[in-house]
């Protein structure tokens, strides 16, 4: 509970901050999932969004404050508050564990179809 309280003040410090919390955030909440191991692709992806969302904030923290990025992120829903990058990271997650799902399943038939072969 106090982390929320004193992130602020760290992000003052480093701005660096401001690039990795997001990815850091989609990574804890993700390893508290009782199956982390089936969602493990998703989550990079996920990741991975949360940064470059992450990086137009700190871009936006050294001066930058008219990158397309930042622009994207405050006219997404939470992006006055700051967590902008929530929404687009669930959906690319949900669309990453359904590509993967099906991967894995179309791999699954295919070693069956063999073993009857």
């Amino acid at each position: 509970m106090f982390g929320w309280l004193i992130l602020p003040v760290h992000i003052k410090i480093s701005p660096w901050l401001v690039l990795i919390y997001p990815s850091i955030i989609v990574l804890i909440l993700s390893a508290l999932y009782r199956k982390f191991d089936r969602i493990q692709k998703a989550v990079v992806v996920g990741m991975i969004v949360a940064i470059v969302f992450g990086f137009g904030d700190m871009l936006s923290f050294y001066g930058f404050k008219g990158n397309l990025i930042s622009d994207l992120v405050a006219s997404l829903p939470f992006g006055n508050q700051g967590i902008g990058w929530i929404l687009p990271t669930i959906i690319m997650m949900i669309i990453a564990q359904l590509i993967t799902s099906l991967i894995l399943k179309s791999d699954d038939q295919n070693l069956e179809s063999r073993k009857e072969v």
